[in-house]
């Protein structure tokens, strides 16, 4: 599947933005040892970027929540010593994915078959995003509005899976399934930076009314947020025939190590009136 900006829909929003989508995979088998080994593998790939929804700096006039490029100047500036603040113009969320895919299969004698089964997946996904919210000055809410790039962060997901079954044919019909299996999870969160998140209420573009609010800093929600699995599953399956039914008994044994770590607001959260009050240090709530 291939697909890019020239085939999406005449708008600024899209055609000045980097939307690519490619997705491809296949799959092979064969034989290793006729009769005796065979290999499967069927490995999928993607590659998807497209813009960041909301405003940026040089969208069309009109645009929701659109501030202007002289509030962001000022907001940069008076932040210069503390930390880079981020872009201000239009992102690109991307979305990289590989899935990967393997099985052996091995008759080692008349009446036993071991089965080998691996599955490897990856994902990253880039979450940014911009909205015309209002300023909320309410302590411990989490505003977003005009984000500027240092607010976004990155997603990474990975998935290990290895799983081994031993299948055995014995007399008068008897079977008998025996697997041992192994999966190893992965989501963790990165962030571009160590900072406090702010948001600082400002006058929007064209609209007077409402307090506009631009946001910056470590996303409030992300930092050291980690969550890792380790799960490890033993299972046998004695399966007897017994007239015109089948009897089948089993054990299965299961043990799950989990780690999870949340750190909201790990490095503050403040929220400013205006400007001034940002330059001058004056938070008017801080959690």
């Amino acid at each position: 599947t291939f697909r890019n900006s020239s085939m999406a829909q005449n708008v600024a929003f899209l055609r000045d933005a980097d939307l690519t989508i490619h997705q491809y995979g296949f799959s092979l088998g064969g034989p290793i040892i006729r009769d005796k080994l065979h290999i499967f593998v069927a490995p999928e790939f993607q590659e998807r970027n497209q813009p960041s929804s909301g405003p940026y700096i040089g969208a069309p006039s009109g645009t929701p929540g659109l501030i202007s490029p002289d509030t962001i100047a000022r907001i940069r500036q008076i932040m210069a010593s503390r930390f880079d603040v981020g872009t201000a113009e239009q992102t690109t969320n991307e979305n990289p994915l590989t899935n990967l895919f393997g099985r052996l299969d091995w008759q080692a004698s008349a009446s036993t078959r071991v089965v080998l089964r691996q599955l490897w997946n990856e994902a990253e996904v880039f979450e940014f995003s911009r909205n015309a919210n209002a300023f909320n000055s309410q302590a411990g809410t989490q505003n977003s509005g005009f984000r500027l790039g240092s607010s976004s962060f990155r997603r990474e997901n990975e998935n290990r899976s290895t799983v081994l079954q031993l299948f055995t044919n014995l007399e008068s019909g008897a079977s008998n399934e025996f697997s041992v299996a192994y999966n190893k999870i992965s989501d963790v969160r990165i962030v571009p930076l160590a900072a406090p998140e702010i948001s600082v209420a400002v006058t929007r573009e064209g609209d007077t009314l409402r307090n506009g609010v631009v946001t910056f800093g470590t996303e409030q929600f992300s930092p050291d947020n980690i969550l890792k699995q380790d799960i490890t599953e033993v299972t046998n399956n004695f399966s007897l025939p017994w007239g015109a039914h089948t009897f089948t008994f089993g054990a299965r044994f299961e043990h799950t190590k989990i780690f999870n770590n949340f750190a909201q607001q790990l490095y503050g959260h403040y929220l400013f009136a205006n400007i001034d009050s940002l330059a001058a240090g004056g938070a008017i709530n801080y959690s």
